[in-house]
C-alpha cells in the first residue's frame, strides 16, 4: 500500500475499517426506484440498503459497521464471485474486511457536502487499481483457467485490492447524471492528493482510498457482478459536512502513509479505541465484535439469491423489489443476504418465514453437536423428543436428561449468530439472546451471547470417558465473531438442566427461568405429556411461530 501514499508535501491523513452490511442487488445513486444491474457489497451506515437510501436515512442510522462513529456514509463495489467452471456455480467472496482512508492537506481541503456521492471506475489510470497478492502459491481448485483479465489466477493467503477516487469537485453539484461528470482526478502525472486540480473542477476534496480483502483467495476463475474484470466503487457521504470541515482544517498528524500510527483520535470517536497500530487479524477481531445484526435483504429489499447461483443476478430495473415497508424497513436480525442456492428452474424463492424477535427464538444451528448417553455424537437437526443427551447442573457437574416436547426445532431457515471461540480452541454457534454460563464459576451465573466478552470463562464438560464426578473445566473466550447459518435449534430438557452443545455447557434461558424449570419441569414436563395437554402448553405459554422437536407448529 506504501506506493499509492506518494506526494510533494506532508500529508494527514485518517484510516477507517469495516466489515460488510451485506450484499444485495440495489445502487441508490444509479437506480434509486429500483434493482441496479448487478449485486454490490455494502460497507457503513447502518441502513436499509433499499435503492431509495438516501442521506437522510443514513444521518439518522443508530450503528455502522465502522469503527468511526461519526462516518454514516455508504460505500459499495461490485460484489466478487469465484466461478466454479465445472459445476458452474457463482459463489459470493467472502470480504475479510475493508478499509476506506483519508488523505488531505490540513486547512486546504473542503469538507464533502451533505449528500454528495460519486462513482469512478478502475479505467481511469489515477485510480491506480491495483491487487497485492500475500503469500502466493499454485491454485489446487479442479480447474484454475479463467477470463479475468484482474483477478490473478494463482492462489493468496490473502488479496488486497486498491482503489483511489478522485479529488477535484466542480464546487456546485453533490451529484450528476452519471455520478461521475462533477468530479475529476487531480494534473499531476499519477496523482495525488494534492494535487493541482483543473478549473473545471477546482475545489480539493480529501482523496479516498478503498481496500478490501479476501482471505484464502483461491485462484482460478474470480470476477465482479457485473461479469467484468474492472473495478468500480460508489461513495455516498454521509458525514456531517461541518464536523468533517473541522477535522479536515486542525488534525495535523503527517501520517499519509500504509499501516498509520496516528488517526486523528483527538476529533474522531473510534469504536475500537485506544488507536494503535494493529496486524491484520486483530482488526478484523475487533470489528467483529463492534457489528450490527445482519440485515434481512431478502425479506425487505429483494427474495433473490445472491451466491450459489448458476447465472449472476443481473438486469437494470428487472427482478422483484420487494415494496417499501415489507419485512421492516429498519435492518432486523434475520436471515443473512447470502443464502443457500436458488432452486432449479431460475424462479427467485420466496423469503424466509419471519421467526419472530430473537428473545423469542434462542437457538444453535441445525450443525451444533450433543453428546448422547452412550457416548456418540450427532448433529442438533437429528435430535428426536426422549433422546438421551449429556448436560449439566447448575453447580455443573456431568448429568444426562431427555430432549423434552418443548425444544424448538426450525430446520428449514437460516439465521444470524454469534460465534464464541476459546483459547482451547472450541467454538460455540448460538444466537445473540441464548444465554450460557460465563464467570468465575459454573453454571448459575448466566450471560446472554451478545454479552460475552473476549476475556470471559465458559464452561466445557470433560469428554465422555472422563470419571463422572469430573466438573465442568473453564474455557477462555479468545475470539467473538458473527456469521450465518441454517437452523434453529434448541433443547429444552426433561429435568431443567444445562445442554450441552459442542461441549459448551448452555442455557435455554435465563437465570431465574432456569431454576423455577430445575424445580417444576421433573414434574410439570412428564404429567402434560401424560394428559394430551402439551399442545395446549406450547400454545398458551411459549412464543407463536415455534416449530418443536416432534413436528407441532405453534401458530399465533
Amino acid at each position: 500500500m506504501l506506493a499509492l501514499f506518494t506526494s510533494s508535501v506532508l500529508g494527514t491523513s485518517v484510516k477507517m475499517d469495516f466489515l460488510s452490511l451485506g450484499a444485495v442487488r440495489t445502487d441508490a445513486l444509479l437506480n434509486p426506484t429500483c434493482l441496479s444491474d448487478h449485486v454490490h457489497q455494502f460497507y457503513g451506515a447502518y441502513t436499509s440498503l433499499r435503492p431509495e437510501v438516501g442521506y437522510e436515512e443514513m444521518r439518522n442510522a443508530t450503528n455502522n459497521s465502522g469503527n468511526v462513529e461519526e462516518n454514516k456514509s455508504l460505500y459499495w463495489h461490485p460484489a466478487i464471485y469465484k466461478h466454479d467452471r465445472v459445476t458452474g456455480t457463482y459463489t459470493m467472496a467472502n470480504i475479510w474486511f475493508f478499509s476506506a482512508y483519508y488523505v488531505w492537506e490540513t486547512n486546504a481541503t473542503r469538507a464533502f457536502p451533505n449528500g454528495f456521492n460519486m462513482i469512478a471506475r478502475a479505467s481511469h489510470p489515477k485510480s491506480r487499481a491495483n491487487w497485492t497478492c500475500e503469500a502466493p502459491h499454485a491454485c489446487e481448485r479442479d480447474d484454475c483457467s479463467s477470463s479475468s483479465t484482474w483477478f490473478p489466477r494463482h492462489a493468496c493467503a490473502v488479496l488486497e485490492a486498491s482503489f483511489i477516487f478522485p479529488t477535484c469537485w466542480d464546487g456546485v453539484n453533490v451529484r450528476s447524471a452519471n455520478q461521475e461528470d462533477h468530479v475529476s482526478y487531480d494534473l499531476s502525472e499519477g496523482g495525488q492528493f494534492d494535487g493541482d486540480c483543473p478549473s473545471t473542477h477546482p475545489v480539493k476534496l480529501p482523496e479516498i482510498h478503498l481496500y478490501f480483502r479476501i482471505r484464502d483467495y483461491e485462484g482460478g476463475e474470480y470476477l465482479f457482478s457485473d461479469g467484468s474484470s474492472t473495478f468500480h466503487a460508489d461513495y455516498f457521504s454521509g458525514w456531517d459536512e461541518a464536523f468533517l470541515q473541522r477535522v479536515l482544517d486542525e488534525c495535523i498528524n503527517y501520517s499519509d502513509a500504509a499501516s498509520p500510527d496516528a488517526f486523528c483520535d483527538n476529533y474522531l470517536t473510534y469504536r475500537d479505541a485506544p488507536k494503535y497500530q494493529k496486524q491484520d487479524d486483530a482488526i478484523r477481531a475487533t470489528l467483529e465484535t463492534l457489528q450490527p445484526p445482519l440485515i434481512n435483504t431478502r425479506a425487505t429489499v429483494s427474495p433473490e439469491a445472491v451466491t450459489g447461483v448458476s447465472a449472476l443476478p443481473q438486469g437494470s430495473c428487472t427482478g422483484t423489489l420487494l415494496p417499501l415497508g415489507s419485512g421492516s424497513t429498519t435492518p432486523t436480525l434475520s436471515p443473512s443476504p447470502s443464502p443457500p442456492p436458488a432452486a432449479s428452474g431460475g424462479s427467485s424463492p420466496s423469503p424466509p418465514p419471519s421467526l419472530g424477535s430473537d428473545d423469542d427464538n434462542p437457538c444453535f444451528p441445525s450443525s451444533g453437536r450433543v453428546t448422547f448417553a452412550n457416548g456418540t455424537r450427532a448433529r442438533l437437526d437429528a435430535l428426536s423428543e426422549g433422546d438421551m443427551i449429556v448436560a449439566a447442573s447448575l453447580s455443573g457437574e456431568r448429568v444426562t436428561d431427555t430432549v423434552s416436547f418443548l425444544s424448538i426445532a426450525h430446520r428449514d431457515v437460516l439465521a444470524p449468530f454469534v460465534t464464541l471461540t476459546t483459547s482451547a480452541n472450541a467454538t460455540l454457534t448460538l444466537t445473540p439472546h441464548h444465554h450460557l454460563p460465563v464467570g468465575e464459576a459454573c453454571c448459575a451465573s448466566l450471560t446472554r451471547a451478545d454479552g460475552v466478552r473476549v476475556g470471559d470463562t465458559l464452561w466445557a464438560l470433560p469428554a465422555v470417558g472422563a470419571p463422572t464426578d469430573a466438573p465442568a473445566t473453564a474455557h477462555t473466550v479468545a475470539h467473538i465473531g458473527r456469521s450465518q447459518a441454517a437452523g434453529l435449534h434448541s433443547p429444552v430438557l426433561t429435568h431443567g438442566h444445562l445442554p450441552v452443545v459442542d461441549d459448551i455447557v448452555t442455557a435455554p434461558d435465563g437465570p431465574a427461568a432456569m431454576r423455577l424449570a430445575a424445580a417444576l419441569s421433573p414434574y410439570l414436563v412428564p404429567l402434560t405429556k401424560a394428559t394430551g395437554m402439551a399442545d395446549l402448553l406450547r400454545r398458551a405459554f411459549f412464543a407463536p411461530g415455534r416449530t418443536y422437536v416432534d413436528g407441532f407448529e405453534a401458530h399465533a
